[in-house]
């Protein structure tokens, strides 16, 4: 019996993980692909810039970056203070592109 529920919670918490992550890079989709076409860059370091970038810059900044970046790729206008949290998002993201083997 033991083993069954031991089974079962496994199963259901690693479904959760699977899901939450596949959430949080489905809206980071946008930032990818922008990032690879406006920098000239790799999916990797891409990646890695978002990776490396999301850490030191607050979550409502971040979360409005990732929404920007969708509102592009929709081809939406950002209002002048979404491209205010662009910018600063993008200065730190400029602070580390050197770990990412990006030139900005």
């Amino acid at each position: 019996m033991f083993l069954k529920v031991n089974k079962i919670c496994s199963i259901l918490l690693i479904s959760v993980l699977i899901s939450a992550c596949s959430e949080s890079s489905s809206k980071e989709d946008a930032v990818v692909k922008g990032l690879m076409d406006d920098k000239k860059i790799t999916e990797k370091q891409a990646k890695c810039l978002i990776k490396e970038t999301k850490p030191i810059v607050t979550k409502e900044d971040w979360d409005k970056y990732t929404e920007v970046w969708n509102m592009i790729e929709e081809q939406a206008d950002p209002n002048e203070k979404d491209l205010e949290t662009m910018i600063s998002v993008g200065f730190a993201m400029m602070s580390i592109g050197n770990k990412c083997n990006v030139i900005f």
